[in-house]
């Protein structure tokens, strides 16, 4: 078999809410709300995604389990971590920045709060444990040492 060949049928996918293989040519596609998607290149579909189903009724879940998961500070966040790589020194101000992501200033300081709050968890020391550079508890008081 020739190493350049490629079939010109698309490959199976699998549907995203039961984990089956599906037809390329029985496939939902569906648009998906994700907080934690960022288009690649329109920032106008960020948090919007395709997704892909093995029935119409697998495709509404799809959009229901978006939905409940939904956090607007996640894409806040998001959108953010995107203009950061993007800085013009220029823009030192808030509302330069939060322009730069797309946000509002109030967005810009949720999106903010939120994720410290995250990291905060990711790191384990949110909800009264502690910091792991400064021995801190999470409210900022030092901690007793043993």
């Amino acid at each position: 078999m020739n190493p350049f060949y490629r079939s010109t049928k698309p490959p199976a996918t699998t549907c995203e809410y039961c984990g089956r293989t599906v037809d390329p040519a029985t496939r939902i596609d569906t648009v998906v709300p994700d907080s934690t998607y960022l288009h690649a290149d329109d920032p106008r579909q960020d948090g919007r995604r395709l997704g892909r189903a093995c029935s119409a009724e697998h495709a509404d879940e799809l959009i229901a389990l978006g939905t409940r998961n939904w956090i607007d500070e996640q894409l806040w966040a998001n959108k953010l971590r995107r203009a950061s790589g993007h800085w013009n020194r220029t823009e030192t101000t808030l509302s330069g920045i939060a322009d730069r992501a797309g946000l509002t200033p109030t967005q810009l300081m949720r999106a903010i709060r939120w994720r410290s709050e995250t990291s905060r968890k990711d790191w384990g020391w949110g909800r009264g444990g502690r910091d792991p550079c400064t021995s801190n508890s999470d409210h900022g008081h030092p901690t007793e040492l043993p």
